[in-house]
């Protein structure tokens, strides 16, 4: 498993809010920055650990082989309290392979403590 963390204040999605043609508000999301670097990049790692050489020095140094990657979880920002929000979050998360995932550190928070609950509730 590759894990890239990204900053707890960084946004998965970039909003712009624009007048419409029948002068209403409309909001487009777009991914945001980091994200849109942090998919190929931890992409780019899967690919160099599972090629039959690791060529990458730092990974050789530290004794890294080359390997099968199971699963790449980016995790980055946080829920936003926001229907439309979670909607596209969502569906960006649904569209990618069972291989990708994208994590907010909400999401961590939820896993850890419901981790917490069941580890004291099987004492």
């Amino acid at each position: 498993v590759i894990i890239e963390l990204k900053s707890p204040n960084d946004q998965i999605f970039k909003t712009n809010k624009k007048i419409n043609n029948n002068d209403g508000k409309s909001t487009e999301y777009q991914l945001s920055p980091q994200i849109s670097r942090a998919i190929p990049q931890i992409l780019h790692y899967k690919s160099i650990l599972e090629s039959k050489f690791v060529v990458d020095d730092d990974l050789q140094r530290i004794g890294i082989k080359p390997g099968k990657v199971n699963k790449c979880i980016i995790l980055i920002g946080q829920r936003k309290d926001d229907p439309v929000w979670e909607e596209h979050f969502r569906n960006l998360r649904t569209s990618f392979s069972n291989i990708l995932e994208i994590w907010t550190y909400s999401d961590l928070i939820n896993k850890l403590e419901t981790t917490i609950i069941n580890l004291e509730d099987n004492l």
